[in-house]
């Protein structure tokens, strides 16, 4: 049964892919945090007529005060990506509105946390209504089991070749809820190959990664304890690189050495005295 659900969310994305790039409408896409929006939208634009025209992305979650009205223009006959459009707020969603009602020639994709009424922050009626032409849902990968494997042994054969997916963690990975999607799970087990010391990656390391993965503050939202991961993971790659040497490493990664050793305190990465 979980095969059949990964195999069937392919055919599904590949057929919504070439649907959704056969017509000029927009598109919404409901996509939960951390899943594949993204590259979703670049098929869409890869597959149509417009895939040698600009592709413009704007991530509102990241982009204060963003105004897609004027990303628009900048498409020009290609594809605009507003992902997370009800984060624009409501004189940023009205001149949208407006810019997709006056004649465009770009192809507009936009995405959306969870289905317009379940969102916290509401969507303008007349900005829904025009972007609702085609609409499509990205399904958490909880609900694709398969895939969360599948991605699962793509991310450990590019961090440790060496190793494989013992049969604890494919347990463990098919089990586990993904709250963070496809984004948790790529980060996690590349946490986790960092410290394997056998040639099978089993659930003990998975979990020895959660553990470190914490914060020690109060809880941080799936972004931020993603963009904490990534820092951790290139600190922890680039002393790997340079041999545990602390200078050296401050000096690849573009920080002050005393810098780099709080960084170390904050991660609980030991190493000897250097």
């Amino acid at each position: 049964m979980a095969s059949e659900t990964g195999s069937t969310w392919k055919e599904l994305r590949a057929l919504a892919a070439r649907a959704a790039a056969s017509s000029s409408s927009s598109v919404l896409v409901v996509a939960p945090p951390g899943t594949p929006a993204l590259e979703l939208a670049r098929a869409i634009h890869a597959l149509s007529p417009r895939a040698a025209a600009p592709f413009v992305h704007v991530d509102a979650r990241r982009e204060q005060g963003a105004a897609p009205s004027e990303a628009l223009a900048a498409a020009g006959s290609g594809t605009l990506l507003v992902e997370s459009v009800e984060r624009c707020d409501d004189a940023s969603q009205a001149a949208f509105a407006r810019a997709l009602l006056a004649p465009h020639a770009a192809r507009v994709i936009a995405t959306l946390p969870a289905p317009p009424e379940r969102l916290r922050t509401p969507l303008r009626a007349d900005l829904l209504y025009r972007l609702n032409g085609l609409a499509l849902s990205i399904p958490p990968l909880r609900e694709r089991p398969q895939e969360a494997l599948e991605l699962a042994l793509a991310v450990l054969a590019k961090e440790l070749p060496r190793a494989r997916l013992g049969a604890s963690a494919r347990a463990h990975v098919l089990a586990h809820d993904w709250p963070g999607n496809e984004r948790e799970l790529e980060l996690l087990v590349a946490r986790a190959a960092l410290v394997c010391d056998s040639d099978s990656l089993e659930a003990h390391h998975l979990l020895a990664a959660t553990r470190r993965e914490e914060p020690a503050g109060p809880a941080l939202t799936v972004e931020a304890r993603s963009l904490r991961a990534v820092e951790e993971l290139l600190i922890r790659r680039v002393l790997a690189e340079q041999g545990g040497n602390r200078s050296r490493a401050a000096r690849v990664l573009g920080l002050h050495r005393a810098t780099l050793h709080a960084k170390l305190r904050a991660y609980g990465i030991d190493l000897p005295p250097a």
